[in-house]
């Protein structure tokens, strides 16, 4: 955390390997890492809120799109959240290099490849 002059006031240890993506909604700040937790912290203090999922699989990205959370893994399965709490899973089949979610609509890359997932319901 840095103030207006770029002076560090804190640094935290979000995860013990890499950090892949952050997102924020919500008034929460979340993390995702190669690790397979995913976390939500406040982002006033930084202080860690809770963790919403543990996974075997690395988390690679994350997207916040009308009032729920998405996050995907190298296993190709992206997961929505909501109240804290996996409310669905997509399995896509192949590694998730990045995701955009907009309008129901599921935006996937890998290497070469832009999949468009719909989603129903």
């Amino acid at each position: 955390m840095w103030d207006k002059d770029l002076n560090k006031l804190k640094e935290i240890k979000a995860h013990p390997t890499t950090v892949y993506c952050l997102a924020f909604g919500n008034d929460t700040l979340y993390s995702c890492s190669n690790d397979g937790a995913l976390y939500a912290w406040e982002p006033e203090s930084l202080e860690q809120k809770l963790k919403l999922l543990q996974v075997e699989n690395e988390l690679y990205r994350l997207a916040f799109s009308d009032g729920v959370l998405y996050s995907c893994d190298d296993q190709g399965n992206v997961r929505s959240h909501a109240d804290n709490v996996v409310k669905g899973i997509y399995a896509l089949l192949e590694p998730l290099r990045e995701l955009i979610v907009h309008d129901k609509c599921i935006y996937t890359v890998r290497d070469l490849d832009l999949v468009l997932t719909e989603m129903k319901g």
